[in-house]
């Protein structure tokens, strides 16, 4: 069985690699990263691991710059796979999933993956990313996860009640409603403005809010409190002056018509 391990490089792995740097490299991680230098004989938690377990695969995701990722491959000691990604908030949740997602979806098209054991480092990084990394490894990518503290590493068993069909189900739900909202598109907000004798819908592009108080343009009737909250007072006004020459309903333009 090939094991491999897929985890995030984190401030606590960088703090631990800059306490071997000379002064201008450390300070210059250090600046960034922030904290206290670690003690003698922290190295981290990826190195930790490396040190405790064996892996045939190492894989680290990182939002750091390509020398400092360079730096620490090299601090490793070990033949580690290093992919760089896009990631301006290590705590945004949507913007995580994505990246998370398509690491472990390339582990698992491979050939071998039914004699693959995957691995998931939940300590170092953010809570966003190991809650993730918790969602995708209980749900689409059954997976083994390890923590590390101290100097020591342990598989984490999972609880009783987080191992039943009840956990799973949340964690699937959290995966459809972040998969829903990295992926929703942008969408046309219309709104009903009375111009002259003619009726002219206009749309303004927006991101659609989670309950949206709109429907996207060409679609169903909008209901009297939809148009009332996207209508202003003066349009209002003027199409209850049109409706009593025409008698015409004052809130439905042409296109909406009954």
């Amino acid at each position: 069985m090939k094991r491999v391990i897929v985890q995030w490089i984190g401030h606590s792995d960088l703090r631990a690699m800059a306490a071997s740097l000379p002064g201008p490299q450390r300070d210059e991680i250090m600046q960034h990263v922030k904290g206290e230098t670690p003690k003698v004989g922290d190295v981290g938690p990826i190195k930790t691991l490396l040190n405790t377990q064996q892996f045939d695969e190492i894989q680290l995701l990182s939002n750091y710059p390509a020398t400092w990722n360079k730096r620490f491959a090299a601090w490793l000691g070990v033949k580690a796979e290093i992919v760089t990604v896009d990631l301006k908030k290590p705590t945004d949740y949507k913007a995580i999933f994505p990246i998370a997602d398509a690491a472990l979806s390339e582990v698992r098209r491979r050939k071998n993956w039914d004699e693959t054991q995957l691995c998931l480092h939940l300590s170092p990084g953010t809570p966003a990313m190991a809650a993730v990394w918790l969602l995708l490894g209980k749900t689409r990518y059954p997976a083994t996860f390890y923590e590390t503290f101290a100097g020591k590493s342990w598989i984490t068993f999972l609880e009783k009640h987080q191992r039943s069909a009840h956990f799973v189900a949340w964690a699937t739900t959290g995966i459809k409603r972040l998969t829903f909202e990295s992926s929703r598109p942008r969408t046309a907000i219309c709104t009903m403005q009375s111009v002259k004798e003619d009726s002219a819908k206009t749309c303004s592009i927006a991101s659609p809010p989670s309950r949206s108080r709109f429907r996207r343009c060409g679609t169903e009737k909008p209901t009297f409190l939809e148009l009332r909250k996207s209508c202003s007072t003066r349009s209002i006004a003027s199409s209850r002056r049109k409706n009593q020459i025409t008698g015409t309903n004052p809130f439905l333009g042409p296109q909406w018509r009954l």
